[in-house]
């Protein structure tokens, strides 16, 4: 059974798959939608941006299952 991973605004991660190139991204967001219960909400996904090699700045929705956290 798989760990669940919480993101917190901040963080560092990575795109799980291998891709070029790799940017290490901040997460901006958590975003979950309306809450369906007194308790309960759905999540959305992770808001991460980061800066493109000719400084430019990207954001985009990430699933949880597609980032990893790094760790220093």
């Amino acid at each position: 059974m798989d760990e669940k991973i919480y993101f917190k605004p901040g963080e560092l991660v990575v795109v799980k798959h291998s891709i070029s190139p790799k940017p290490v991204m901040v997460v901006k967001k958590i975003n979950k939608t309306r809450k369906l219960s007194e308790d309960n909400s759905q999540l959305l996904g992770v808001l991460c941006y980061w800066f493109s090699d000719d400084l430019c700045y990207q954001e985009e929705l990430f699933s949880t299952k597609d980032l990893e956290k790094i760790n220093y």
